[in-house]
């Protein structure tokens, strides 16, 4: 099984505002229901329809023992800083690798698969990535038109933009 690192390793703190409720439409049909991001549990989602692993919590938070609530500073980087956190959560030298050594950022595509169609601010399923923030995440997909520059996904809306990989995300 294939392991992604959190919502992508690198939370991009554009803006200050902490993490809230989805707003979703009832009248759309989920694009990434329950029934397909499958809760282990231990702070994992498994999205059945691709075979990804994913954290349920951006990295730096921690999920709560009633599986509802992150806590804990959520982490921020530009995308070299999101590649040696990864090499150190499975390297075990961070707390948060969930027991496995072989997560790594997502590309573009594996990003955008978890982007809830029917939900804005965050674009996430709120049941099973709770209190994601509505910033943008590092992808591993570099952007061929521009030097220095990477996807992310903006989980505010769901739309992939890409970035300068100097910036802090």
């Amino acid at each position: 099984m294939v392991r992604m690192i959190s919502l992508a390793a690198g939370m991009a703190m554009l803006c200050s505002a902490g993490a809230v409720s989805a707003i979703c439409s009832t009248g759309i049909a989920a694009s990434t229901p329950n029934s397909q991001l499958i809760d282990n549990g231990d702070g994992t989602i498994v999205d059945q329809k691709t075979g990804l692993m994913w954290k349920s919590c951006t990295e730096g938070h921690v999920l709560k023992d009633d599986s509802t609530i992150c806590a804990g500073p959520a982490k921020s980087f530009n995308l070299e800083e999101a590649k040696q956190w990864v090499a150190q959560v499975n390297a075990g030298r961070q707390s948060e690798n969930m027991d496995y050594d072989d997560w790594r950022l997502p590309t573009l595509e594996e990003l955008a698969s978890i982007v809830e169609q029917r939900c804005t601010d965050p674009a996430v399923n709120p049941d099973r990535f709770v209190d994601t923030f509505s910033v943008s995440y590092w992808s591993s997909s570099t952007y061929a038109d521009k030097a220095k520059h990477a996807w992310v996904v903006n989980f505010s809306t769901g739309e992939p933009i890409h970035r300068d990989y100097r910036f802090k995300h």
